[in-house]
Protein backbone atom coordinates (compact mmCIF):
# COMPACT_ATOMS: atom_id res chain seq x y z
CA UNK A 1 0.00 0.00 0.00
CA UNK A 2 1.24 3.50 -0.84
CA UNK A 3 2.22 5.97 1.87
CA UNK A 4 -0.68 8.42 1.84
CA UNK A 5 -0.44 11.56 3.96
CA UNK A 6 -3.58 13.12 5.44
CA UNK A 7 -3.67 16.77 4.36
CA UNK A 8 -7.12 17.73 5.63
CA UNK A 9 -9.99 16.06 7.46
CA UNK A 10 -13.52 17.41 7.25
CA UNK A 11 -16.44 16.11 9.26
CA UNK A 12 -20.09 17.06 9.55
CA UNK A 13 -23.26 15.84 11.22
CA UNK A 14 -26.53 15.79 9.32
CA UNK A 15 -29.82 13.87 9.34
CA UNK A 16 -30.61 11.89 6.20
CA UNK A 17 -33.78 10.03 5.29
CA UNK A 18 -32.59 6.46 5.11
CA UNK A 19 -29.15 5.63 3.73
CA UNK A 20 -26.60 8.34 2.84
CA UNK A 21 -25.85 8.75 -0.85
CA UNK A 22 -23.12 11.10 -2.12
CA UNK A 23 -24.65 14.34 -3.36
CA UNK A 24 -22.14 14.65 -6.20
CA UNK A 25 -20.84 12.30 -8.88
CA UNK A 26 -17.48 10.75 -7.92
CA UNK A 27 -15.71 11.83 -11.13
CA UNK A 28 -16.91 15.42 -10.67
CA UNK A 29 -15.82 15.36 -7.03
CA UNK A 30 -12.28 14.36 -8.02
CA UNK A 31 -12.19 17.07 -10.72
CA UNK A 32 -13.08 19.61 -8.01
CA UNK A 33 -10.51 18.21 -5.56
CA UNK A 34 -7.77 18.27 -8.21
CA UNK A 35 -8.69 21.56 -9.90
CA UNK A 36 -5.33 23.13 -8.90
CA UNK A 37 -3.39 20.43 -10.74
CA UNK A 38 -1.95 20.66 -14.24
CA UNK A 39 -3.85 18.93 -17.03
CA UNK A 40 -1.35 19.19 -19.88
CA UNK A 41 2.38 19.46 -20.64
CA UNK A 42 2.20 23.26 -21.08
CA UNK A 43 0.91 23.74 -17.53
CA UNK A 44 3.46 21.28 -16.14
CA UNK A 45 6.33 23.11 -17.88
CA UNK A 46 5.34 26.31 -16.01
CA UNK A 47 5.76 24.64 -12.61
CA UNK A 48 8.90 25.15 -10.51
CA UNK A 49 8.80 21.75 -8.83
CA UNK A 50 6.25 19.43 -10.50
CA UNK A 51 5.38 16.30 -8.54
CA UNK A 52 2.85 13.66 -9.56
CA UNK A 53 0.38 13.23 -6.67
CA UNK A 54 -2.38 10.68 -6.09
CA UNK A 55 -5.39 12.11 -4.26
CA UNK A 56 -7.66 9.75 -2.32
CA UNK A 57 -11.12 10.72 -1.12
CA UNK A 58 -12.81 8.38 1.35
CA UNK A 59 -16.38 9.09 2.42
CA UNK A 60 -17.32 7.19 5.57
CA UNK A 61 -20.57 7.34 7.49
CA UNK A 62 -21.66 6.06 10.88
CA UNK A 63 -24.98 6.29 12.64
CA UNK A 64 -24.93 8.43 15.80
Amino acid sequence: MADFKIVDVLEQEATFDGQYKPAIDGFLLMKIVNHMGAWDEDEISEMENPRRIVTRVIIETKEL
